[in-house]
């Protein structure tokens, strides 16, 4: 109760209040008071003039007082809200509506290295922030869709995430919250970089964990190989003393060899520690031996197109492994197409690096599937149609060649896989 009566007594109205109460009692009882005194008309006259002289000097006075204490009251909670921000833990800068940077504290120059000289204002802060121009300007446009959409209201706070850059060009993983004052937004900076860097080193710990299960789960699947070969063995042995034909057991001996290699390939891939045999090879070319397979054992539904650079595309690689890759993902566009489209290939080139693109026209990649496409074990298939293995070991092998694989997906309008490879320059040939 008596906060709110220390917050009314430093308020305009209570200002007019008091205002209103003097000059209620003085207009109602002065006159009353002089004329019990005073009979000569004349004198009554002169002496309410001046009656009225005093009450508007001290009025006067009483509002000069009030406006003072009223003053000196918003410039001590301004100056304790200026020095709890100056002190606040966590970096923070003040904009004025027209772009000025008022202030920046202490945390925000030892995070940033930056003064409140260095950005003056807002564009400079843009500037420095973000240095890559084609995210400063959707960092722009998001701060003003922002603004208009009315989500930066007086009371209400707006949180967003950026990669921003430091004085000396570090790069920070940044939450913005930005909170609207009347005539400024109070911007505070939370660095979430050191989190993030955990966040992904526990993520990697789960995994290895599973790697772990995965173990476990191919070593009983591979004794289940190796009883079927000790089995079959032992039947030829059986088989060959009394003459009889020991086809369908060497065949079973084959197929289990086949099965177990192929397990023990999967792990190396996917521990990235299988040996790569290595060589120049083309990229155009590898694509269109792909297309020569598949094209004879994928549904006439699929039209397979292909879309080359022109002359060659030179990589150092090991041609088994990104055939494997590039057929891991048309198998993958085959499957999400059952009723039919286009398969799309394309390659193209820049300074550096050579671009594979496969595109499909299937279902999409659901938005919060679409961050685990390339994680061990992850699959939408249903259960016995996937080992959730494919895209990581496609993932590894790009890894493993110095490369880079990223996804783009669209519900109802396909998926698109960018793979990055370095170039070969004529140094190399």
């Amino acid at each position: 109760m008596f906060k709110h009566l220390q917050r009314f007594r430093s308020s305009p109205f209570f200002v007019v209040l008091v205002y209103a109460f003097f000059g209620f009692l003085w207009i109602k009882y002065s006159d009353l008071f002089l004329e019990s005194l005073v009979r000569d008309t004349t004198a009554l006259t002169e002496l309410q003039t001046w009656k009225g002289w005093l009450f508007i000097t001290f009025t006067a006075m009483l509002l000069y007082l009030l406006v003072i204490q009223h003053t000196r009251e918003l410039l001590k909670r301004a100056d304790e809200t200026r020095q709890l921000m100056l002190m606040a833990p966590l970096p923070l800068f003040v904009q004025k509506n027209d772009g000025r940077i008022s202030l920046v504290n202490e945390a925000f120059t030892t995070q940033f290295g930056y003064h409140q000289s260095d950005i003056p204002t807002s564009k400079t802060a843009y500037e420095k922030f973000f240095q890559i121009p084609d995210y400063r300007a959707k960092a722009q446009m998001d701060w003003e869709a922002d603004k208009k959409a009315g989500q930066l209201g007086t009371s209400s706070k707006r949180e967003r995430v950026y990669q921003v850059n430091d004085k000396s060009g570090t790069a920070h993983t940044v939450r913005f919250f930005v909170i609207q004052q009347t005539s400024s937004y109070i911007i505070m900076c939370q660095d979430i970089t050191e989190e993030l860097l955990l966040r992904e080193s526990l993520h990697q710990s789960e995994k290895m964990s599973a790697v772990g299960q995965m173990a476990g789960g191919i070593a009983h699947d591979f004794n289940n190989q190796l009883a079927i070969i000790a089995g079959a063995l032992d039947l030829v042995s059986m088989n060959r003393s009394d003459g009889r034909d020991i086809k369908a057991e060497v065949n079973a001996i084959s197929s289990a060899v086949q099965h177990a290699s192929s397990l023990t390939s999967q792990l190396l891939l996917f521990s990235r520690r299988g040996k790569l045999e290595m060589k120049q090879i083309d990229l155009n070319q590898l694509v269109d031996n792909l297309i020569q397979i598949i094209s004879k054992s994928f549904t006439k539904k699929i039209n397979i197109v292909f879309q080359r650079t022109e002359g060659v595309l030179l990589c150092n690689g090991d041609p088994s492994r990104l055939s494997n890759c590039l057929l891991n993902l048309a198998i993958n566009a085959r499957d999400a197409m059952p009723s039919g489209g286009a398969l799309s290939f394309e390659t193209a080139a820049t300074q550096t690096h050579a671009i594979i693109r496969c595109h499909d026209t299937g279902g999409g990649i659901a938005d919060e599937v679409l961050p685990h496409v390339f994680e061990p074990f992850f699959t939408t298939k249903a259960e016995g149609e996937g080992t959730g293995l494919g895209l990581s070991v496609v993932y590894g092998t790009i890894k493993s060649h110095n490369g880079h694989i990223s996804v783009q997906s669209v519900i109802g309008k396909g998926t698109t896989f960018e793979i990055s490879l370095p170039l070969l320059t004529n140094d190399h040939f």
